[in-house]
This record gives C-alpha cells, sequence and structure tokens, in this order.
C-alpha cells in the first residue's frame, strides 16, 4: 500500500541537498555581459602550490554558513562597493538570516538580501567587516574538459546556529577534473561537471581553475559522483537579479523573536493540508503552554534545532489507524501495516507533555525554537482550529495556490519550504489526449492528474491508487531524471485537476506546462 503523506510529525528534517542558470554566452542586463575576472587574490604565485594557495585565500574569502536546521559554505563578494556572502538558497532555507564564520571569527544572523529560487542562490550581507576580502567571478568560458579544478568548503562540520562550533574552522579542499559542461536549455543554466568529492556541507562553496580563479559555485551532485557547479557568468547574472529586486518571494522564518500572536484560527483545507506555527529561538529556557481545538485534530511540536519529536497529540496513532483501516476497507482487504507508535515519537515523555486533550506544555531549551504541525488525517472537508499560546508564535502557511492552467502557456511557480501542492484545473473532452510536462532545473516535481468524477476525501488522498487518478513522477526526464511527464488521455469530459508538487521541502522554482497531442505528435520519456 503507498500512500502520498503519512505520518508526517516530524517537519524540522535536515535539508539535504547537494544541489542549482544561464549559458556563458548570455546577455546581462542591457545586452553586455559582465566582464570575467583573469586574475584573482587566489592565483598562485611562481613555485606556489594552487591547492595551498586556494586554502591560504579561503581563511579570509570562503565562510562556514549555518542557521539551526542546515550548514553550508560561502564565498565572499562585492558589487557595487558592497561586500556580500554568496551561497545556495538550500543552504539558509527557510531563514531570514544565517550565521557566516571566518576561522574563529563569527558573524551572527546575517540577513538575506534576496534569493534567485530558479537558480538556488542568494546573497546575505552587506557586510560590515571590510576585512574580508572579496574573490571575483573568473571566466567559467576558459574552463575544459581534462582542466583541473579544486572544490573548497566545510564538509562533514555538524551543527547549525545554536550548536558549539569547533575553534577557528578550517575550510577543507579537493581536487577533481572537469569531466563535461552539462546544460539545462530550457532554464537558461550551465554547469561545471566535476569529480572533485562534494558531499553535505559544501553547498554553496567555490570551484576554482588551476589559475585561482572562481569558476562556479558548487550544490549539487549528479550520478552520486560528480559535483556540478553553476558557472560563474550565470551566477553573475543571478547575483544582479537580486540586487536589481528582481529576484523571487520568499517566504522567511526570523532566527530571533519578532511579532507573533498568542491566539489564533488555522483554516485546514482537507486531510492533505497542515498548517504550522512557529516558535523562534530564545536565549533563555523556555515552557510553551499550547492549547489546540477539536477531537479529530493532530498535533506535532518539533524541537527547530534537532527536528526530534518534542510532543504529539495522544490521539495521533488512533486517527492514523483509522485512516488506514478506511483504505483498507474500501480496497477490500485489512491494512498492509499501521503506523509504528516508536517512529512516530511516541515515547512517554512525549505524550505526557499533552497534559490534558488538545493542551501542551512542551520544554524548549534554551537557544533553540519549535514547529508546530497542525492537522485533521480524516477531514473530508476545510475546517478552522482554534489555537492559543503563552508564548507568541507566527502562522507561516497560507491557503493553497490554485489556478487554471492553459495549453500551451507554460506556468512557473516558487514552491516554498511549506508547500504541499498546488491544485490546477483543466477543462478536457473525453478522449484528447495531452502532454503534462513538470520539470525543475534544482529539484524533483510531480504531479497527479485527478479526473472529474474522482471525490477526493480522506480515503482518496492518502491513497492515490484509485481509478481517474494519475500520479506521475520521476520519468527519467531532465538532467536528474527526476521530471515528470506523460502523455495521458482523457477518459471523460470535464474539470480535471492537476496536482503539482516537488519533493525536496525547499524553497524551488519549477514549472509546468499541457500541450495537446495529435496521433503523433507526443511521446512519453524512454
Amino acid at each position: 500500500m503507498q500512500t502520498r503523506r503519512l505520518l508526517p510529525l516530524l517537519i524540522c528534517a535536515a535539508l539535504v541537498a547537494v544541489g542549482c542558470s544561464e549559458d556563458a554566452g548570455s546577455k546581462a542586463k542591457g545586452g553586455k555581459r559582465a566582464p570575467a575576472a583573469s586574475t584573482s587574490p587566489c592565483t598562485p604565485g611562481k613555485g606556489e602550490k594552487t591547492a595551498k594557495v586556494l586554502l591560504r585565500c579561503a581563511a579570509g574569502s570562503v565562510a562556514y554558513v549555518s542557521n539551526p536546521m542546515s550548514t553550508g559554505t560561502g564565498v565572499v563578494v562585492e558589487e557595487a562597493g558592497k561586500r556580500y556572502v554568496l551561497t545556495n538558497l538550500h543552504v539558509v532555507d527557510p531563514f531570514d538570516s544565517a550565521d557566516v564564520t571566518f576561522g574563529s571569527t563569527t558573524l551572527r544572523r546575517v540577513p538575506v538580501v534576496g534569493v534567485d529560487a530558479n537558480a538556488d542562490i542568494t546573497l546575505l550581507g552587506p557586510l560590515d567587516d571590510d576585512d574580508r576580502a572579496p574573490i571575483p567571478l573568473g571566466g567559467d568560458s576558459d574552463v575544459e574538459s581534462g582542466d583541473d579544478v579544486y572544490l573548497v568548503g566545510y564538509p562533514g562540520e555538524s551543527g547549525g546556529t545554536n550548536t558549539s562550533k569547533p575553534k577557528d574552522l578550517e575550510a577543507t579542499i579537493a581536487r577533481g577534473i572537469v569531466s563535461r559542461t552539462r546544460k539545462v536549455d530550457e532554464f537558461e543554466q550551465r554547469f561545471i561537471q566535476t569529480d572533485a568529492s562534494i558531499s553535505g556541507g559544501q553547498s554553496g562553496g567555490p570551484l576554482f581553475d588551476d589559475r585561482g580563479r572562481l569558476v562556479g559555485i558548487s550544490g549539487l551532485s549528479f550520478a552520486d559522483e560528480f559535483a556540478l557547479a553553476l558557472v560563474t557568468s550565470d551566477v553573475r547574472e543571478s547575483i544582479a537579479r537580486i540586487l536589481d529586486g528582481k529576484g523571487h518571494d520568499y517566504l522567511a522564518l526570523p532566527l530571533r523573536p519578532e511579532g507573533g500572536d498568542g491566539s489564533g484560527t488555522l483554516r485546514i483545507a482537507d486531510s492533505e493540508d497542515g498548517q504550522l506555527l512557529y516558535l523562534p529561538p530564545a536565549d533563555e529556557d523556555r515552557t510553551l503552554r499550547l492549547s489546540v481545538s477539536g477531537d479529530d485534530t493532530v498535533v506535532s511540536v518539533s524541537s527547530l534545532v534537532e527536528g526530534a519529536p518534542l510532543a504529539v497529540s495522544s490521539n495521533s496513532l488512533r486517527i492514523y489507524q483509522e485512516v488506514e483501516n478506511r483504505v483498507a476497507a474500501r480496497r477490500g482487504g485489512t491494512p498492509e501495516s499501521l503506523p509504528d507508535a516508536a517512529a512516530m515519537g511516541l515515547d512517554a515523555k512525549v505524550q505526557a507533555r499533552e497534559v490534558a486533550p488538545g493542551r501542551f506544555e512542551v520544554p524548549i531549551a534554551a537557544d533553540d525554537g519549535a514547529v508546530v504541525y497542525v492537522e485533521r488525517p480524516l477531514a473530508d472537508a476545510p475546517g478552522e482550529v482554534t489555537w492559543s499560546s503563552d508564548l507568541p508564535l507566527l502562522q507561516v502557511t497560507s491557503e493553497r495556490f490554485t489556478a487554471a492552467i492553459q495549453l500551451d502557456e507554460p506556468l512557473d511557480h516558487v514552491f516554498t519550504a511549506f508547500d504541499d501542492y498546488v491544485e490546477l484545473t483543466l477543462d478536457l473532452e473525453e478522449g484528447e489526449r495531452i502532454e503534462v510536462h513538470a520539470r525543475s532545473a534544482t529539484g524533483d516535481t510531480g504531479f497527479d492528474l485527478i479526473a472529474p468524477s474522482v471525490t477526493l476525501d480522506a480515503v482518496t488522498r492518502a491513497d492515490r491508487e484509485v481509478d481517474g487518478i494519475e500520479n506521475v513522477d520521476d520519468t527519467d526526464d531532465g538532467i536528474y531524471g527526476v521530471d515528470a511527464r506523460k502523455v495521458l488521455t482523457a477518459t471523460e469530459t470535464g474539470t480535471y485537476r492537476i496536482h503539482w508538487y516537488t519533493n525536496d521541502g525547499v524553497t524551488e522554482m519549477a514549472r509546468i506546462s499541457v500541450r495537446k497531442c495529435s496521433s503523433s505528435s507526443c511521446r512519453d520519456p524512454e
């Protein structure tokens, strides 16, 4: 039995991406390409070893970037006389700032300037510390297959903003060769592929050539063996978009107490919908006293730093078991498996923090925060859940995005870290053939096509293996083989629904399109 979303209790899972702009010959704003640097502060002198020079250069210009949920690498760049830290968006997502560490010096909560969700790029800053030498973005067009390249960063370093870090963090370096370049023409992106080792914590780090020039920003892996670095011409244009105010909207959580409410109402659309309440970190120990209405409401409270369950409503096991029972009954059998209490974090200590039905007293450690996830897994229709708390909480989710999609008109959408899916509608005639194509330059996207006669209730939402619902995911399409493309035939006349989603849990841009097919004009990807 397969379910799309079951037991979503641990919201603060680690953000895992070792993963994503424009052809090197493309034009920047004004029709002129930004100049490439021919030399760099990291360029080796006569007789110097490239790797040693790069590590020395990195000590003041390549940063360890961290927040409560993620770590990565950043590099100091300069634009219009101001210095910023350039890194991957997925390194800082979903927060409004990050700590930036150079050796033993940490700059706390450096703000996010803006984001480019298509290129997975963000800027932090501007920096007040003039001691940090910027590294100019070099000439990616000069790098060829077979050239030596060097990846600098902080792979393997543990912890985020609120955990102790080792003194005097040291950058690491890995050498490889350029195996090839890869283009994603539709999203106007080009990547340098190298066998230089990449792992968690490396995202956002600089890729240098053997002359010490910064030729790419790492962030993706390919085929489990290769690093992919976005070429610097694309990075420059991404920076320009951000600083010109042409980046993407970004739903960011504050890393310090800021506003919030002591009570409110959450509108939960259906059994697949979940709403979030957020408690930012603070310097002192606290106790969150929270009340949530509804016998059919399931509540989980997770640590922001560790992601571990702090409290779970006692009704959760019963309600999830009921979902499985209903799914099995519709199929004419018995459940293949039932939810596991231990996997849900339902140990005695966690359960004891629900002091009465819907009332919780949850200890929150100093320098930690919490995420409260509220859902109604048995809901067949929209409903409201009221809540109150002695500590101010932020409601961070909103209503699901819906739109009518037009044939032959691609739709771009920036998914936030908190979206479940967006709902698109399309009118079709019985027998009409269409090709639906969902793709992302930086991530993994898929969709469900739902026939007009299908009733979406708690059972069908938990188990999509019903007539009239076609799930399409990972059709070996796109650069990573995780795009979704399918030729489909309408089985009835009416309004179809497309539930379009991403699988990554981070902010990213994706694109979907629908085109009408003749008998020979469309083919499924092989």
